[in-house]
Parts: structure tokens; C-alpha cells; sequence
């Protein structure tokens, strides 16, 4: 018997793209930060341990940006952490164009066919030369590629290598069953990562940024749930990972 999941929200927010440079050159982030990593911070001054995460965005126009996302907390909470704790700048930034809706895990009935969107960072973790060296992340396409090559066998088609792994991410808990999908555009993307050792320090790393779409059929609902909860791959607390779901 599955788990029971916990409360989930669908997060939304509207803000002026603008104001979020603004408040990201006034914080001091550097200039070579990505827009995903902007984000995240601002998110979590504004919400703390109760930020959205996954969360994926968009521009609507020329200055107002949409983040969507997945949280345990709903409005009134999220605007009550911000009225105790964020810093002026940010609680004016987001004001009340935040709204919220809850996700029942009964929605998600076996065999429920869903179409689905989400930007993934397809990356595994490989530890190369030897047990005491670091985890590393690597392309799986590459990991993939390395093997085929190793193994003497045909090059695999990168687009079919991240469909394979967006396949895992779906079944890994037996929470759905990839029906179809479609990778619609992918680039190698720079990111900006903090270094945990060394306060204020950070660098910059290169990632395999694919955006898919697809179809998806529930297997267990409250599984489900915690996949949406969760997100795919890595990366989720930056703009990755986040399962954007319609009707069929």
C-alpha cells in the first residue's frame, strides 16, 4: 500500500522581471547568476523553507514574468511568512500577486491519462578514477554515448537517451507510465552555482537544459503526488524539473 502524500499547492506568482534585477544587483548576485539562480534566492528570502520547489517560470511579456511552482504551504501562510521575515524590497516586489490551489492526491486515479511539460536537467552522477573521488554530474547523453562507444554498438540518439531517463523519473516509484514524448528544444545552458565552502563565492557550470512534452498515464496516485512534490532530475530548486500538467 502507497505511502499517503502530503499536502500539496500549485503555486503562482506574477512579478515585474525588472524589479527582480533590480533587487538581485542590489543583494550583490553576480552578473553571470542565471535567471533560474535569481530566483531560487528570491524565493527563499521571500519564503524561507516553505519556498516553492520544483518551480519552473516565463516571460508573459516584456517585464512581467510568471513562476510556477509546487509547495506544501498555501497563500495565507506564504503571506504570513513574508510579513514576518522578508525584507522590505522583496515583500514589496511580490505584494499580493501570489495565489495558491491545493492538490488533491485523489485527482490522480489509476489509469488517468495526463499531457504533461517540463524544462529537466537529464544529469546523472558518475564518481570517475576511483572511490574517493567526488561525485560528479554528467550529460546522460554522454554517459550513454561513453558506453556505446566502449561497448563497440551504434551512437544513441540523444532525444531517445533523455525520453529513457525522463522514463525512469516517471516509473522509479511506480508513480506513472510514460505514454509518448517529445523533446521540443535543447541547449547546452550556463549556470551559476554557489560554492558552500567559501561564503559569497561561486562559479559557473554547464548543463544539459532539455524541454519536453509529452503524455503521461497515473499508476499510483498518491505516488504521483510525490513526484510532483519532488520534481524531476536535479537542479529543481533553480527552474528545473517541475511537471506542468493539462487534460488530454
Amino acid at each position: 500500500m502507497s505511502t499517503a502524500a502530503e499536502p500539496l499547492h500549485l503555486f503562482q506568482a506574477k512579478l515585474d522581471s525588472r524589479y527582480v534585477l533590480r533587487l538581485a544587483r542590489d543583494h550583490g548576485l553576480p552578473r553571470e547568476a542565471d535567471f533560474g539562480y535569481l530566483l531560487h534566492c528570491l524565493l527563499g528570502e521571500l519564503f524561507g523553507r516553505e519556498a516553492p520547489k520544483p518551480f519552473t517560470f516565463r516571460d508573459l511579456d516584456a517585464d512581467l514574468l510568471e513562476i510556477l511552482g509546487y509547495g506544501r504551504a498555501g497563500r495565507e501562510r506564504l503571506l504570513e511568512i513574508v510579513a514576518e521575515s522578508a525584507a522590505p524590497e522583496a515583500a514589496r516586489l511580490l505584494g499580493d500577486r501570489v495565489e495558491t490551489k491545493e492538490i488533491s492526491p485523489t485527482l490522480w486515479r489509476e489509469g488517468k491519462r495526463l499531457a504533461f511539460r517540463a524544462r529537466v536537467c537529464p544529469v546523472v552522477r558518475q564518481r570517475p578514477g576511483g572511490e574517493r573521488k567526488r561525485h560528479r554530474e554528467v550529460d546522460v547523453y554522454l554517459a550513454r554515448l561513453d558506453a556505446a562507444k566502449a561497448a563497440g554498438t551504434p551512437e544513441p540518439e540523444r532525444e531517445q537517451v533523455y525520453a529513457d531517463w525522463l522514463r525512469e523519473q516517471f516509473e522509479g516509484e511506480g508513480a506513472a507510465r510514460l505514454v509518448e514524448a517529445r523533446m521540443l528544444q535543447f541547449q547546452r545552458a550556463l549556470l551559476w552555482r554557489r560554492r558552500h565552502a567559501e561564503a559569497g563565492a561561486g562559479r559557473r557550470i554547464e548543463r544539459p537544459e532539455a524541454h519536453f512534452e509529452g503524455l503521461l498515464e497515473v499508476r499510483d496516485g498518491a505516488a504521483f503526488q510525490r513526484l510532483l512534490a519532488r520534481g524531476l532530475g536535479r537542479h529543481r530548486a533553480f527552474g528545473f524539473g517541475m511537471l506542468l500538467l493539462r487534460p488530454v
